[in-house]
C-alpha cells in the first residue's frame, strides 16, 4: 500500500480524534450549564425539584456512560496513529504481521513499562492527575453528582460532609470501575478493534466484492 494512502488514513485518525474530544468538551460543557441552571432556580422549584433532581441523575448517568466509550476511542485513535505514524516511517508493507509487531512492541510493551512503574506512589498520582482524559472524566462525574447531593442530602446517615465525601467516592469509584473495564476490553482486541488498521478486512471485502462481478 503506497505511503500517500496511510498518510490519508493518518490524518483523518487526527480528525476523529479531534472530532471525539470536541463532542466530549460540549457534553461537558452542556451539562454543567444544565446543572447551574437547576441549582439557580432551586427556590422556583419548590416541591418538585427532586423530581428534576431524578431526571438530571439520569440523564448524567447516560452521559457518563457516553464519555467512557468517547474515552475508549480517544484512547483508540491514540494507539492507531502511532501505529501509522510509525508504519509510514518504517516503510513496512501494511499486513497483519506488522500492524501487529508495531502494536505489540509500540502499545502493548509500552503500557506494560508504564504498568512496571505505578509500584511508585508518587508516579502513579503524577500520571494520574497530569491525564486529561481521566481529569475531564471525573470532573463530570463531579458535576452529575449534584443532583444526586439534593435527594442524598435529605437521608440522616448521608446529610454530614463525611457522608457526602463518600458518596461521592464511591460514585466516581463506580464509572472509573466500568470506564476501566471497557478500555481493558478494548485493549485485549488488540489493534483489530481500530477499524482504521483493518487493512485485511477491506482487501477481503474487495476481493469478494470482485469475485461476485
Amino acid at each position: 500500500m503506497r505511503v500517500n494512502i496511510l498518510d490519508e488514513i493518518y490524518k483523518q485518525c487526527h480528525e476523529h480524534l479531534k472530532e471525539t474530544d470536541k463532542k466530549r468538551d460540549q457534553i461537558l460543557g452542556f451539562f454543567a450549564a444544565v446543572v447551574v441552571i437547576f441549582f439557580s432556580s432551586l427556590d422556583k422549584l419548590g416541591e418538585v425539584k427532586d423530581i428534576f433532581s431524578v431526571i438530571l441523575i439520569i440523564f448524567g448517568v447516560l452521559l457518563a456512560i457516553i464519555l467512557i466509550h468517547y474515552r475508549k476511542w480517544h484512547t483508540i485513535y491514540v494507539n492507531s496513529a502511532i501505529v501509522l505514524q510509525n508504519l509510514i516511517l518504517q516503510g513496512n508493507d501494511v499486513i497483519d504481521k506488522n500492524i501487529s509487531e508495531v502494536w505489540e512492541t509500540l502499545i502493548i510493551k509500552e503500557d506494560y513499562k508504564r504498568s512496571k512503574k505505578t509500584k511508585c506512589i508518587v508516579f502513579v498520582l503524577k500520571r494520574t492527575l497530569l491525564n486529561t482524559e481521566f481529569t475531564i472524566f471525573n470532573a463530570f462525574l463531579v458535576i452529575s453528582f449534584l443532583p444526586l447531593y439534593i435527594l442524598i442530602s435529605k437521608w440522616t446517615c448521608l446529610s454530614s460532609l463525611s457522608g457526602l465525601i463518600i458518596a461521592l467516592f464511591l460514585y466516581i469509584l463506580l464509572f472509573n470501575l466500568i470506564s476501566w473495564v471497557i478500555l481493558r476490553e478494548s485493549k485485549k482486541q488488540g489493534y483489530k478493534d481500530s477499524w482504521l488498521l483493518r487493512f485485511s478486512d477491506s482487501k477481503s471485502t474487495s476481493a469478494n466484492n470482485g469475485g461476485k462481478d
